[in-house]
């Protein structure tokens, strides 16, 4: 089932995502930059899933080699968006964590296929590893940077920001083995998303759409019962309890997450902004 979640990401999401950022100017205007961004994209996501179909070893690290190397390409336009846009907590700077954090995906996803230990994490940890920063690491500040521009209280809309670009990687770590960190990580990422959903939840009652309302009403609930399912798990691990342990915990958030969440909402804010009827907070 993880593997199914992590493949979806390069053939679903990140293209949905980068057409957002496309027409932000974020991954750039000319046709021809994005027409290459987009083959590269779809050639090395099809390697990514013939890896997954082979044994985890050598040829099945070769080929997911470029997913991560287009990762590291969308990393370097991040960077690039981040020194030259960036002043302050706003949307610029969740496009640019979205492009940066994308990229430690793909390189647990290659760490994953190849099977290489990395200090003593368990396979099944270093491919959820991958998974989260697929998900929370790209469509979640993406998803924060299209909200907050719909928010007139601007304070509400940089603590959200905050909370996220934080509270990403530190989950991360939390997933990686230190139960202190990931309640503490999970804490701080569920306040942001909440706040997240909320707001995506008033776009969606005020909006006349119906597709894309739909779509967003889904995307902020899923958001909510993927974050609750988090904290029961984070504080079972943190009490030595298994809550919710990690076989019902992939199909449940990741499932909430990734279809719920990530999907539903970069295909509802897609409509939307098609439509050009943005409604404000």
């Amino acid at each position: 089932m993880a593997e199914v979640i992590l493949i979806a990401a390069p053939f679903l999401i990140v293209p949905l995502g980068l057409w957002h950022l496309d027409r932000e100017g974020v991954t750039g205007t000319g046709l021809r930059r994005q027409g290459l961004i987009y083959f590269a994209s779809w050639c090395s996501a099809i390697l990514l899933a013939i890896s997954l179909l082979l044994p985890t070893g050598t040829w099945a690290g070769l080929l997911a080699i470029p997913w991560m190397l287009f990762t590291y390409i969308l990393a370097g336009i991040g960077l690039v968006h981040f020194f030259r846009h960036v002043r302050s907590l706003n949307e610029q700077l969740c496009y640019s964590a979205a492009l940066v954090y994308v990229a430690v995906g793909g390189t647990w996803a290659m760490v994953s296929r190849s099977g290489m230990q990395v200090m003593d994490f368990e396979p099944t940890i270093v491919l959820l590893t991958a998974v989260h920063f697929h998900y929370a690491g790209f469509a979640l500040p993406l998803l924060s940077g299209l909200a907050s521009r719909t928010m007139t209280r601007h304070h509400l809309a940089r603590l959200m920001i905050l909370l996220i670009i934080v509270g990403i990687p530190l989950v991360g770590v939390g997933i990686a083995g230190d139960p202190l960190v990931e309640i503490i990580a999970v804490g701080i990422l569920t306040a942001g998303c909440v706040g997240l959903a909320l707001v995506q939840l008033g776009i969606a009652l005020r909006c006349s759409l119906e597709p894309a309302r739909g779509l967003l009403l889904v995307s902020s609930l899923s958001l909510l019962l993927g974050m609750l399912l988090a904290v029961i798990y984070g504080i079972g691990e943190y009490r030595g309890e298994q809550l919710l342990g990690i076989p019902l915990m992939i199909p449940l958030h990741g499932i909430a997450n990734s279809a719920g969440f990530s999907l539903a909402g970069l295909y509802g804010w897609r409509i939307l902004r098609r439509s050009a009827a943005l409604p404000r907070d």
